[in-house]
This record gives structure tokens, C-alpha cells and sequence, in this order.
């Protein structure tokens, strides 16, 4: 979420006095543990704010969409920080508020030192509607649509026990068009959302999609939806325009870019039951080898700032130089630069059953994403990485005895066991416990579905890959599990009688 003029002025002058920091200041964050969340701030009283407000997005984001909300137990974290932290390190990218970052086993949402309650209110409102799409709504949801509900959500007045939806933003009209064609194709990696103007005819007319469809026009609406379906079904895009609503793409566009146009728009009264006042308590400050750990956390799985992550490294090591997190970190990054020496050095003395936890734990996960993509250029041999795919399964395995209930050490356990072909009845007991914790995990779906490929057991992985496609928001990660239940499925038909 991109910040207002105004907001981007008053931040300014606090991001020019961080400017020189070479490591973040997270003296005084302080982690406030809710059932569903983490809040991590330097402000207590912002904190205060959060929570309240995301219990009732949540009820009006569930009433709107007529989703029942589950629980996913993917461990959520809200950051609101200030100063170098944000700038240098959590900030994705110049005038940027808020974003939402999901990874395969947590969430995130990222929130700059915002002072002004108004503007903290709509990023929250903004962020969190990204965050309800990618966990309650499941299937496809292009950018557009993505966008579209989180600008609408971002403007939402909440009132006890009901919601005005569907004032326009500020500065609502575009001078030029995007054409139809290209909206149904942005995503975070195009040029029209990367770059202004263009990203902000994206999110305007994405707004005006989303507006119709939901607040204005229930029949559109249906069909909005059905649209949505279509693409969970891979139909081609304009394909599934024509289906949908009936019209062509360029037919469609007009249609939107006529609405767009209009001098007024209604709005929606959303009444809902108010949630239970949420109780914070004091919070719980974190020493700071801890809240540099978090910091890095979040860079690593983000991949925001990635030329800056060294220096909270080594400011976590200053206060902790011999600690198992830190030199756990010091993989992490290894493995992610490919710096194969620095690696092998750090594995010296970390040895399958001998190794204390953390250091199991870490390090099986950061050797095995080290070897588990080939890139082209990989300095690795392949003599190398077979022994480093054998000790990341062992100390995975060693890690996993003591907990159990790790699902990411379980998911590497999982495909390290498929690869290996090694003791897959284990590693499918081990995910399958992991699926319990984490019930929509599409990565799990995945390594079940590869587990029980190795094995031949096709009708198992064909159930593993539909969990896979229902769950995924990546539209590759779908195509990828669908195009492989189309080949198990074909292969079936075709296999030869037994004698």
C-alpha cells in the first residue's frame, strides 16, 4: 500500500535522521500474543488500535463474502515499526505503508511508523483484507481482484456492530484507461503495477471492478464469481470472460470504464455481531538478540531489503556471537548467497543426533534450501549436494523426534524423504501431522503428493494434488498440481491390462 502525499511528508523527515543507521534500532519492540496473531511494535498504544479493528474486518470481510472463517495455524505477525527498522529494512519499496507477505509457513503484515490514527486505520484495513483473501478465500484471486477488495475494505467506516463499505478512494478518477486485457493479467511482477501512473489506474480501476460486483450490482456480482471459478478451472482468460459475464473483454471493459465514470456510488450498511473486546495486556518486551532474529525472519521470507539483511545478522551476532540462533542465521544466509565455503565451514561440528535442537532444526533447513533448486551457474558438485540432501534428512529427522509439531521441518523432512526415496511412511506420517496443524497448507498438499509419486501410489497423490490446487493462491503452484492430475489420470487409462 502505497502512502498519501501527506503521509509520505510527514514521514520524511523521520526517515532522514535513520538514513545513516547501519543496524536497526529495536530497542524498547515489544510482542503482544493474541490467539490468531502476533502484534510486534514499538507502540503501545497503536497496538491498542490494531486489534479491535482486525477482529472486525474480520466479521465484515466474512459477512461480505459469505465466508465461514477457519482457522489456518499458519503463526501470523503484525509489524508496526518506525525509524531504520522500517526505512532500511522491512520497507518494500519507496512511499510503501503497508504490505502484506505471505510465506509458506507464517504471514505478515508489514506496517511503516504510521503517527496518524486515520492513515493507521487504512492500511490496516487494506493490508488485512490482502491477508482474509489469501487465508478464508481460496482459489484464484488475480491481482486485480486482490487489489480491488483491498482498496475497497480500505475505506470501510466501522461503527459497533455495522460497516459503511464502498466510499470511492481519494483522488478516485483516472486520465487514461488501462485496457481490459491487461488488468485481467497484472500481477505483482508487471510493469503496470510496478510503475506509476500505471499502478494507479490499477488500483482505481480495479477498485471500480470490485465495487460493482459487490457493493452495486449482485447480478455482476455472481457472475464476477463465476469468473473467478473459471480460472480455478484454467480456462483461458478471455475464454472465461465470454463464459462469465457474457461479453467480450474489450465489451467488458467498456462496460467498467462506463461505471468508473459515474458521479456518485452507493455504499453498503454491513451489520454484523461486534466481536469480543480484545484484551492486549502489557506486552512482553523483546531483548534485542531476539528482535534482530525477528527482523531477519521477516527479510529472509520477505526478500525485501536482501542487500541489507548481513548487517542484522551481524548486529544479532555482536550481542550473541556463540548463540545457535545467530550462527543458524549465518546458514540461512550462506545458503541463500551460495556461498557453498562459508556453508561448510558453519557445518563443522553439527553432526545428526549429537547436534543440540536448533541447530538440527536450522540447519537441516538451511541445507536443504540450499540443495533442493538447481540454478543455472550452481557452483554445487553433484557429489556435494548428495551428501548435503543425506545430512539435511538426518538432522530433519533428529529435529522432527523432539518436535513433532514442526510443520516446516516436517515439509522438508517430506520431500527430502521423496527425493531420497527413505523411510516414506514416516515422512508421510510426519506430514500428515503437519496437515493437521496447518489444514490449508498448500506446500504440504504439494510434498504429500510428490511422497506418495515416489512410491506409486497414484491414487493417493491424485487426492493430494487436488488439496494442492484448492488450496494454493499461486496460480503456477495450480497449474503445476492440475497438469499432474491430468497425466496421473491419463496414465491410468492407459496402462496396460495385467497379465
Amino acid at each position: 500500500m502505497k502512502a498519501s502525499q501527506g503521509v509520505l511528508a510527514a514521514l520524511a523527515g523521520v526517515f532522514a535522521l535513520c538514513a545513516q543507521s547501519r543496524e536497526p534500532n529495536v530497542s524498547g519492540l515489544k510482542a503482544y500474543s493474541l490467539p490468531a496473531y502476533t502484534i510486534i511494535t514499538h507502540d503501545e498504544g497503536a497496538a491498542g488500535r490494531i486489534a479491535p479493528q482486525i477482529a472486525s474486518m474480520e466479521r465484515v470481510l466474512a459477512t461480505l463474502l459469505k465466508r465461514e472463517v477457519r482457522a489456518t495455524g499458519t503463526p501470523t505477525y503484525v509489524y508496526l515499526v518506525r525509524g531504520s527498522v522500517w526505512n532500511n529494512y522491512l520497507q518494500p519499496g519507496n512511499g510503501i505503508i503497508g504490505e502484506f507477505v505471505p510465506a509458506r509457513f507464517a504471514n505478515y503484515l508489514l506496517l511503516g511508523g504510521i503517527a496518524d490514527s486515520a492513515a493507521l486505520r487504512e492500511a490496516i484495513s487494506h493490508e488485512y483484507t490482502h491477508y482474509f483473501l489469501r487465508t478464508q478465500f481460496l482459489g484464484s484471486c488475480p491481482l486485480w481482484f486482490d487489489e480491488g477488495m483491498a482498496k475497497l475494505m480500505q475505506n470501510v467506516r466501522l461503527r459497533p456492530g455495522k460497516a459503511i463499505v464502498g466510499m470511492p478512494p481519494d483522488s478516485y478518477r483516472s486520465s487514461e484507461w488501462l485496457p481490459m486485457k491487461r488488468l485481467l493479467r497484472v500481477n505483482k511482477s508487471s510493469r503496470e503495477y510496478l510503475k506509476e501512473p500505471d499502478t494507479f489506474r490499477v488500483h482505481q480501476q480495479s477498485w471500480a471492478m470490485v465495487h460493482k460486483g459487490v457493493i452495486d450490482d449482485p447480478a455482476f456480482g455472481a457472475q464476477m464469481f463465476t469468473y473467478l471459478q473459471a480460472l480455478v478451472d484454467q480456462h483461458p482468460v478471455d475464454e472465461a470472460v465470454a463464459e462469465s459475464f457474457g461479453l467480450s473483454v474489450d465489451e467488458l471493459g467498456k462496460k467498467i470504464e462506463a461505471y468508473s465514470y459515474r458521479s456518485t456510488f452507493s455504499a453498503a450498511q454491513i451489520e454484523f455481531d461486534p466481536p469480543a473486546p480484545v484484551a492486549l495486556g502489557s506486552g512482553r518486551e523483546l531483548v534485542e538478540l531476539e528482535a534482530l532474529e525477528s527482523i531477519a525472519n521477516v527479510m529472509f521470507d520477505s526478500g525485501f531489503n536482501a542487500a541489507r539483511l548481513a548487517e542484522v545478522i551481524e548486529a544479532a551476532g555482536k550481542r550473541a556471537p556463540n548463540a545457535a540462533s545467530v550462527r543458524v542465521l549465518r546458514m540461512r544466509l550462506a545458503a541463500r548467497d551460495r556461498d557453498d565455503a562459508a556453508l561448510n565451514q558453519y557445518l563443522q561440528d553439527i553432526k545428526p543426533g549429537t547436534a543440540e535442537q536448533a541447530l538440527a532444526r536450522g540447519a537441516g533447513l538451511a541445507l536443504f534450501e540450499r540443495v533442493r533448486e538447481e540454478r543455472p551457474g550452481d557452483p554445487l558438485s553433484t557429489t556435494q549436494r548428495a551428501a548435503w540432501n543425506a545430512l539435511a534428512f538426518d538432522l530433519l529427522d533428529q529435529s522432527l523426534a523432539a518436535r513433532p509439531d514442526d510443520a516446516e521441518a516436517a515439509w522438508g523432512f517430506g520431500l527430502l524423504a521423496a527425493h531420497l526415496n527413505r523411510t516414506p511412511d514416516l515422512a508421510m506420517r510426519r506430514l500428515e501431522r503437519a496437515s493437521e496443524l496447518m489444514p490449508m497448507n498448500a506446500d504440504l498438499a504439494m510434498a504429500k503428493a510428490l511422497l506418495c509419486q515416489t512410491n506409486g501410489r497414484s491414487g493417493e497423490m491424485i487426492s493430494h494434488l487436488a488439496d494442492t490446487a484448492r488450496f494454493s493462491s499461486s496460480a503456477e503452484q495450480r497449474a503445476w498440481a492440475l497438469a499432474r492430475i491430468d497425466a496421473a489420470r491419463t496414465a491410468s487409462r492407459v496402462a496396460p491390462l495385467a497379465k
